[in-house]
């Protein structure tokens, strides 16, 4: 079988696993998924957009997608950032979890579901490379005989860490599910070459005279495989006092038991959350995340956002919450810095590895960091494109093809644990498939 075909049929596999509607039968694990992972609330009014963007969508010279239709709900449109080791995907409105409903019976027995073998909800998921759980079975098998005997390692996840909220005095925030009445000028892109995604838009909430224009960007960062990097502009139409939140949203976790959590004291602005995957109590991952402030302003009022409304109630949900002055026209940056780690590369130093990759993302700054990402995706790169001419979604396929490759990949130089897993279909950023590798012979 030519390398070629083999592309196009793990393609053909991951779009087979849609399923959208199928019922949701017992497992032994419900309950602990009942526990995990709060159910994503219905919208009371939202406008949603089915229609097919016929526009412009490709930047050639960059090789990025872009769009400027806001398609909420539907997990075809739902950006994500991988670096081989760490991954993470994100709502399509820039960041946030997501759980995936019917909109026609958003409360109902049919829910959208990542089809065989889990039949789980499907959700906006990252994990750590490795991240495997040890379960008795699969909600269904394709080898029954196997199955009898018990035994099952499927793909669990961390916290999702791609999220930043910004609290209005009204008390609205722009996040999943925002009405899209209220967002004008939007524009998502993400570069299938580097791997950054950006969402840039105008947020008119409902309530309140204030507008707020809004640049979400984020990226893992192929030079530190441990890290990932966020920022979130904000520049409002008018003065105006809001909250800031960052979180790690325990409801991506996926198939885990926590840990701990906590916010560390002092200037760092540190929290964290560690879980263990399913069945594996020695086996632990720990997500940190390290934010900071443009011009070393420090906000006031740092606190726990748990009470807010704005945070899941998961066991292994861990928040930050800061009070911000913004003035008109001014534009305002938050920078995150995430470290994550797991034992499977790094053993008794897990914790230190994915605290001190936090710190030391924060210490190096944004152009720092996004500079050594862009040289070592340049690297990368450096060893071929594939260019097509006069056919560009040919171009568009074979780039996105070789990219989301790349995106599950590292050099193979780096430690054991860290490089030693295959490529699940759907790489750092989805369970589709309960997180298998595809062995195919010819």
């Amino acid at each position: 079988m030519k390398v070629q075909e083999i592309l196009i049929l793990c393609v053909c596999i991951v779009t087979a696993l849609a399923a959208p509607w199928l019922p949701r039968g017992l497992d032994s694990l419900d309950e602990l998924k009942k526990k995990r992972q709060v159910e994503q609330p219905a919208p009371e009014a939202n406008v949603y957009t089915h229609m097919l963007d016929t526009s412009d969508h490709w930047d050639p010279n960059n090789y990025t997608l872009f769009t400027r239709l806001l398609v909420q709900n539907a997990f075809q449109s739902t950006p994500y950032v991988a670096n081989g080791y760490i991954g993470q995907r994100f709502s399509s409105v820039g960041h946030g979890f997501h759980q995936q409903y019917n909109e026609s019976d958003p409360t109902g027995p049919y829910q959208p579901v990542n089809g065989w073998p889990l039949d789980d909800p499907r959700v906006t998921f990252g994990t750590v490379s490795g991240f495997w759980d040890s379960q008795p079975k699969t909600h269904r098998t394709n080898f029954a005989d196997i199955a009898a005997r018990g035994g099952e390692s499927v793909i669990s996840g961390l916290p999702t860490w791609a999220v930043l909220h910004v609290i209005t005095p009204e008390g609205e925030t722009y996040g999943p599910d925002t009405d899209n009445s209220t967002i004008s000028d939007f524009y998502q892109s993400m570069s299938l070459q580097f791997g950054v995604v950006s969402t840039v838009l105008t947020w008119k909430p409902t309530k309140g005279d204030v507008s707020y224009r809004l640049n979400y960007t984020w990226f893992a960062n192929h030079f530190r495989p441990n890290v990932g990097y966020g920022q979130l502009d904000i520049t409002p139409s008018s003065d105006v006092s809001v909250k800031i939140i960052d979180l790690l949203d325990g409801r991506g976790a996926l198939r885990t038991r926590p840990i701990e959590t906590g916010m560390e004291m002092g200037l760092d602005n540190t929290i964290y959350s560690a879980v263990s995957p399913e069945g594996l109590p020695d086996v632990k991952a720990y997500v940190y995340s390290t934010v900071d402030f443009s011009d070393n302003k420090l906000p006031t009022g740092r606190a726990s956002a748990k009470d807010s409304g704005f945070v899941s109630l998961n066991e292994s949900s861990v928040s930050q919450e800061f009070s911000v002055d913004l003035k008109a026209g001014q534009m305002f940056s938050v920078y995150k810095h995430v470290g994550a780690a797991s034992t499977d590369a790094f053993g008794e130093n897990t914790q230190s590895v994915a605290r001190t990759s936090s710190l030391a993302a924060r210490n190096a700054g944004p152009a720092q960091l996004l500079a050594e990402h862009l040289y070592s995706w340049e690297n990368v790169w450096n060893d071929g494109l594939i260019t097509v001419t006069g056919d560009e979604e040919l171009q568009i396929a074979i780039q996105a093809t070789v990219f989301h490759l790349l995106s599950s990949l590292r050099s193979g130089k780096e430690e054991i644990g860290m490089v030693d897993s295959s490529i699940s279909v759907g790489g750092l950023t989805s369970d589709s498939y309960a997180g298998c590798m595809c062995f195919l012979r010819h």
